[in-house]
């Protein structure tokens, strides 16, 4: 007979362990797999949020002092998830920037996401198949595909995996005694040197969740009631005390989140819905209902979606408050009888108190607001598939399971057909302005694929559309704007510009539209004071300073625009544009070799806009020289 011998004991109790839940994960990774595989071929949506993330990032380029500094004390569309920007640097510094890298990194984050879920249900039931069942349909409903294929959506997936590594220690440190008990000597010192460990470890887990999203504030209400629901009394010694910690953090946080969601930091909290708390509140009762409509029958999602806006009740709120009342009834009855399956309903309905409208936000409803409820959701359903299976007659719980489980098959099928949609902008908003056509992001945002596309025509009437919809919209108003600016329609761009102006005063982009209106209608004093009050809202912006320097140098003003674009450049606008125009301006004071180096540096930088150079009369006495040839030899002729 084989012997394990002293060294070996310990992981062999552990293999021995690992041994039945093998397949069950394997199967689960293969099946993420598979769903999520063709995602590697997706690109950024740089339409919306990914360029602001990561593509238009400075900070996600690699680890250094400097950009971890920005990490830690930026706000990112309203958000601070420093950790979201570290796992971008991490990417980057493996795969550069392509979108496969961040994207795998998704997909192993969920995937990870998936098998802490397994193992925690395992370890809170000790049922291998509820506990399969929950982590199926967690990892392959289509509702999760947003958030695992969308880069943007990475901070949903990491506090994820760190709130789930938290619940798991916080079980472990309930139950310390359980941990090792074969291989360990049973004394109260290693049992109390274990729990503070395993404590201090779901803690330190725990503030790495909220560093990645603020959702993760939901730990401390789930980790009362795991204790009411799930610990014997007798283990339940300090249960309100112990949580002081995670709430300070999650106050903190919290905190922290209702300042950084308001709209002048980029965030999405806005008034009330219907102007009142209690139009909000009768337009999440449908939106509630919807969303466990949603998880029971997944069809016709889409990336932004427009419940109606009430004004109070009617027949749709009476009925959504009626069924709501109705699963208030059935939670009560599971409180009494079943604590276990009543701990998973709770835990859904506490994942979408963030997510509820107690603090407005612009969006009302979105799939990845689900990625957090389904936890419970899906143990919910699993525990009760589990219990039905576990009621039957002995012949039949094999068929009674397989029953179960093949309506659950077409799940992996819609999330496959689900991630297709966000291969890149065009697919997904196209796909999107077909289910919410009254939306103004989703015409704005078609509009400005088909604008990146060069689809000016097609374009144009999407803008229009998004101006009806949202008359005041900035963005909408700005890319509109510069549509006709760049086509050399300056009358056609007036009313937009004007109206840009009017309705947002302390936003410099709009005086930048301004002064290119007078660009091209040649009212360079009108374009200088434009620019001039561009530069006043926003002193180091280098496209302000560049606009500025461009009308000294149309004006002849060679110094001013000299010290102009070297005030751009100090403010970080390196680029061959910039570069391109120091260029115009030394060869228009008679500096020729400046202007050469000037325009080398263009040429390194990137710059390839043959028009532009041809067209430019400043360097009219550069291109006769062997200089000028030398360096179109060396750049664009290879």
């Amino acid at each position: 007979m084989l012997r394990r011998d002293s060294t070996g004991g310990g992981l062999g109790v552990m293999l021995d362990r690992l041994k039945p839940h093998i397949v069950p994960l394997l199967v689960l990774l293969a099946a993420t797999g598979a769903v999520y595989g063709q995602s590697l071929g997706h690109e950024f949506l740089i339409t919306w949020d990914d360029q602001k993330y990561v593509t238009g990032n400075e900070a996600v380029r690699g680890f250094t002092a400097a950009h971890l500094k920005t990490a830690f004390s930026t706000f990112y569309i309203g958000n601070y998830a420093p950790l979201q920007i570290v796992s971008y640097m991490a990417d980057y510094t493996v795969w550069g920037m392509r979108a496969a890298g961040f994207i795998l990194t998704n997909i192993i984050l969920h995937a990870l996401g998936g098998l802490l879920y397994y193992l925690l249900l395992f370890r809170l039931t000790g049922r291998r198949p509820w506990a399969f069942l929950a982590s199926f349909i967690f990892l392959l409903h289509p509702v999760q595909v947003e958030s695992a294929v969308w880069i943007s959506q990475r901070k949903n997936l990491l506090a994820m995996v760190f709130f789930l590594a938290s619940f798991l220690l916080y079980t472990a440190y309930r139950r310390p005694g359980n941990y090792n008990a074969k291989s360990a000597p049973q004394n109260s010192e290693l049992k109390t040197q274990n729990s503070k460990l395993l404590y201090a470890g779901s803690v330190a887990a725990f503030l790495c969740a909220l560093l990645a999203k603020s959702v993760a504030v939901i730990l401390p209400p789930v980790l009362l009631l795991y204790d009411w629901c799930l610990v014997p009394k007798e283990r339940r010694e300090g249960w309100r005390a112990d949580k002081v910690p995670y709430v300070l953090a999650a106050a903190a946080v919290a905190a922290l989140a209702w300042e950084s969601q308001t709209q002048e930091l980029g965030g999405g909290r806005r008034g009330f819905h219907g102007g009142s708390p209690l139009a909000t509140f009768c337009t999440m009762l449908p939106v509630f209902v919807r969303y466990v409509g949603m998880l029971l029958w997944p069809a016709n999602l889409s990336a932004i979606y427009t419940p109606p806006v009430k004004g109070g009740v009617d027949a749709e709120v009476a009925l959504a408050a009626l069924l709501l009342a109705v699963m208030g009834a059935g939670m009560v009855l599971l409180c009494r009888r079943r604590k276990d399956l009543f701990f998973w309903g709770a835990l859904f309905w506490v994942g979408l108190v963030p997510v509820a409208q107690i603090v407005p936000l612009v969006t009302l409803m979105n799939d990845r607001y689900l990625y957090f409820p389904l936890l419970g959701g899906a143990a919910l359903v699993a525990g009760g598939m589990a219990e039905l299976v576990d009621r039957a007659p002995l012949p039949s719980r094999r068929w009674l399971g397989g029953a179960f489980f093949l309506p659950l098959l077409i799940l992996p099928v819609l999330s496959f057909q689900r991630a297709a949609v966000w291969r890149d902008s065009l697919t997904l908003w196209t796909d999107t302005i077909a289910k919410a056509p009254d939306s103004p992001l989703t015409n704005f945002s078609l509009a400005s694929v088909y604008q990146m596309n060069g689809r000016l025509d097609d374009a144009i009437p999407l803008y229009r559309r998004a101006l009806e919809l949202d008359p005041r919209d900035r963005d909408t108003l700005i890319n509109l704007s510069n549509l006709y600016l760049d086509r050399g329609e300056p009358d056609q761009a007036l009313p937009y510009v004007r109206q840009l102006v009017d309705n947002h005063p302390a936003f410099a982009g709009g005086y930048l539209a301004l002064a290119h209106y007078h660009f091209l209608t040649r009212n360079l004093p009108a374009a200088e004071a434009a620019c001039q009050r561009a530069v006043q809202l926003e002193p180091a912006s280098p496209l302000a300073l560049r606009y500025l320097g461009v009308t000294y140098r149309m004006e002849g003003n060679i110094a001013a625009a000299r010290e102009t674009d070297l005030r751009a450049l100090a403010a970080g606008g390196e680029s061959p544009e910039l570069r391109f125009e120091m260029a115009r301006i030394e060869a228009a004071g008679g500096n020729g070799g400046a202007a050469l180096e000037q325009l080398e540096s263009a040429f390194r930088l990137g710059f390839r806009d043959l028009d532009l150079l041809a067209g430019s009369p400043e360097l009219a006495p550069l291109r006769g020289t062997p200089e000028f040839r030398q360096l179109l030899g060396r750049y664009l002729q290879q």
